[in-house]
Formats: C-alpha cells, sequence, structure tokens
C-alpha cells in the first residue's frame, strides 16, 4: 500500500511538473512571443506607408535642394546682369556719366557730337525693384563707316546700352568733305539702379 501511494505521488509530481511546464510555456507564448509577433506584423504592415512618407521626404529634400541651385543661379545671373549697369545711383549723375561714355565712344570713331539732350529718367517696371532708364539724346555728322564703328562699340561695351529713334540723312556734298557724309540723331538708353528713397516726414 506504501509502494502505491509512493508511485501515484510519484505520477503526480511529474503531472504536475508537466503541468507546470505547460503553464509556462502558455504564459511565455501569451504575453511574450505572440506581443512580439504581433509588432512584427504591425511593423511589416506598416513599411510600406513608412516607405512612402520616406520617399515624399526625399523629394522635398531634393526639391528644396533644386530650388536652393536655382536660387543661387538667379542670384548670379542678376549679378552678372547688374554689371552692365551705370555705376552711378542718382538721375543726374548718370545721365553725365552715359554722356562721357558715349563722347568718349564718338572720339574714338573721330565723331564730333553737334549735341546732346539730357531726357527724363524714367523709372522702369517693377518701380519698387529701383532699376530706371536713362536717355540721352545725340545729334552728330560721320561718315557711314564712323557710325557703323560706333553702334558696335556702343552694343560691344561692358555697360548695356541700348539705341532707338534712329533718323540717319544724307548730308549735301561739300568740296572740303571729300567722303559722304550723314547727319544722325538717336537715342541712347542706359540703366541705372537709383537710391533707395528716403522715409518720407
Amino acid at each position: 500500500m506504501l509502494a502505491l501511494l509512493r508511485n501515484v505521488l510519484a505520477r503526480e509530481k511529474r503531472a504536475l511538473a508537466a503541468l507546470a511546464g505547460a503553464l509556462a510555456v502558455f504564459l511565455a507564448a501569451q504575453f511574450i512571443a505572440f506581443p512580439l509577433i504581433d509588432a512584427a506584423e504591425k511593423r511589416r504592415a506598416s513599411l510600406p506607408l513608412k516607405e512612402k512618407t520616406l520617399r515624399k521626404y526625399q523629394n522635398l529634400a531634393a526639391l528644396i535642394g533644386a530650388r536652393e541651385i536655382d536660387w543661387r543661379n538667379i542670384q548670379a545671373r542678376l549679378a552678372d546682369s547688374e554689371r552692365g549697369l551705370l555705376d552711378s545711383r542718382t538721375a543726374a549723375l548718370a545721365s553725365a556719366e552715359l554722356h562721357q561714355r558715349l563722347q568718349q565712344l564718338a572720339e574714338q570713331q573721330g565723331i564730333a557730337q553737334r549735341s546732346a539732350d539730357f531726357m527724363g529718367v524714367r523709372p522702369l517696371k517693377p518701380v519698387e525693384a529701383g532699376y530706371a532708364a536713362v536717355p540721352i539724346g545725340l545729334a552728330f555728322e560721320c561718315t557711314l563707316d564712323q557710325l557703323a564703328n560706333f553702334l558696335a562699340a556702343t552694343a560691344a561695351g561692358p555697360k548695356t546700352l541700348s539705341i532707338d529713334q534712329v533718323s540717319i540723312i544724307a548730308s549735301p556734298p561739300r568740296d572740303d568733305r571729300p567722303r559722304k557724309m550723314v547727319t544722325v540723331r538717336l537715342v541712347v538708353h542706359g540703366l541705372m539702379l537709383q537710391e533707395p528713397a528716403g522715409p518720407k516726414s
């Protein structure tokens, strides 16, 4: 009887040990393995969304970089264009600077100016940018070769100059002039950046 009791107790101990082991496996699966598997599944399911978000941010970063490069290029081109502006910042000085420059170009071609008409400086749109056109009317007499060289020198100079309202009239022949001469009237425009107006009181 004692031996039977010992056998039953041994079997119950083994059963209890097996039950305790099964319970431990169940608890480990329930509270450790299954949550980890669920979390991994959720992460896997959210990967396409995260990848989309990452691509979106990469595209935005690339766009910002491209815009920054475009902005630098625009700034460089603006600085390069502004080298062609007259150096003076007031209308009177800019007109005088343009007249002196045109006089030098004419003298280099052997042309003597008859007259110079200082016209009003007019702001270019948009006005808030501060750019203005500086026009000067010129009248002189020269040969066609001299005129062509003067126009080419005006266009090729370091300053941005434009010519309009050109009038060319053949001069009557004279004994003291062996070459054919023409009387020229034209308007030359330079560009300037005006000083900003002071605050109104």
